[in-house]
């Protein structure tokens, strides 16, 4: 069992370079929440999730992350707020590589923050990651 957070904070008590054309929030605060426990069961030793590998493993993970981008001069009006839930089951067939299935639950208050256009901001993802 495991346990992580995370954030960070941005603000503007520091001037951005004078040459930038980008727009710079007033400023940016957020963080996570992460709880992860790691199993397997014995009965998939003899399946292809376990037959060739030495130390499979299962992550079971529960994180909550919220965002908070104050004024970034758009069209929008006030700040923007994304907080959400991530459900998620890890794959590791060896230490370094990792096959991650995720439902995230996602609740913007303003404008979306991530890249996707539609107002259905929840969803699964897949992703591979190695180490090497």
């Amino acid at each position: 069992f495991g346990l992580k957070e995370g954030g960070f904070r941005l603000d503007n008590s520091t001037s951005p370079p004078s040459i930038t054309t980008a727009i710079v929030p007033e400023s940016l605060r957020g963080g996570y929440l992460e709880a992860h426990y790691r199993f397997w069961f014995d009965f998939l030793n003899d399946t292809f999730l376990g037959r060739k590998f030495q130390n499979p493993t299962f992550t079971a993970a529960l994180r909550y992350d919220q965002v908070r981008i104050d004024d970034d001069s758009d069209a929008g009006s006030g700040p923007n707020v994304h907080s959400g839930w991530t459900f998620g089951l890890n794959y590791r067939p060896i230490p370094t590589w990792v096959l991650k299935f995720e439902y995230i639950v996602q609740d913007a208050k303003t404008e979306a923050i991530n890249t996707r256009d539609t107002d259905d901001r929840d969803g699964f993802m897949m992703s591979v990651a190695a180490a090497f």
